[in-house]
Formats: C-alpha cells, sequence, structure tokens
C-alpha cells in the first residue's frame, strides 16, 4: 500500500503527463498536424493503442520512413516540453533530471517512492 505523500508525488506526476501531452498535442493542432497527433500519440501513452508504422503511413498518407521520423521527433518534443513542465516545479534548473527520475520512481509504483525525508523538492511544496 502506498503511503499518502507516494499517493501525492504519484498524482503529481501524472498531472505532470497530462499537462505535458496537452501542450504537445496543442502544437500539433496548431501545425495543422492533429491526425498526425492522433495517430501517434499511443506510443507515448503505453496504453497499447500504438499502431504500426506500415498502419499510420497508409491512413495518413505517408511514406513509413516519413511516420518513423515523425515519431522520433514526437518523442523529442514531448521529452524537451516534459522537461519544460518539470523545470517551472523546481527552485533550480539543475534539480530537473533529480526531479524526473523521482516523477518516473513515483509512476513506478516501487517502496519508498515519494518518501524522500527532505520533502519535496518542488517550490512552493
Amino acid at each position: 500500500m502506498l503511503t499518502p505523500e507516494a499517493l501525492y508525488e504519484r498524482r503529481f506526476a501524472l498531472t505532470l503527463l497530462e499537462r505535458t501531452l496537452a501542450a504537445l498535442q496543442d502544437q500539433y493542432a496548431q501545425a495543422g498536424q492533429a491526425r498526425l497527433f492522433d495517430a501517434l500519440k499511443g506510443r507515448l501513452s503505453g496504453d497499447g493503442d500504438e499502431r504500426a508504422h506500415k498502419e499510420v503511413a497508409e491512413a495518413l498518407g505517408m511514406r513509413v520512413e516519413a511516420v518513423k521520423t515523425a515519431t522520433s521527433r514526437l518523442y523529442d518534443r514531448y521529452e524537451r516540453l516534459l522537461r519544460e513542465e518539470v523545470a517551472r516545479t523546481v527552485a533550480r534548473v539543475e534539480d530537473v533530471d533529480e526531479e524526473l527520475r523521482s516523477l518516473l520512481l513515483s509512476l513506478s509504483g516501487e517502496p519508498g517512492a515519494g518518501d524522500d525525508p527532505r520533502g519535496p523538492s518542488r517550490e512552493g511544496g
């Protein structure tokens, strides 16, 4: 059973991931690439909705190589946006990597996640 602190950390991590995904979806929509985002977003969430590159290519009228490139760019954009979201939650930019590791650990549900005796590393936390 997770401690209240671990539950808080897990919910916080999920909120950051949701905000990051929403920001990424907005970027794709503004660029006129909403269909591409919808076809590839399952690769980010790991929810089992990963369509094969060939299937996406056929559905969008693209070459498989172009879909692979688009997938790589999606991952890169997602990582950059997630780092920006995390950077807004920590006092120092040097703490971003540590906070990312902590957030990923809290999502894994492993014992000890969220139990840092130093307390939260986020501003105002």
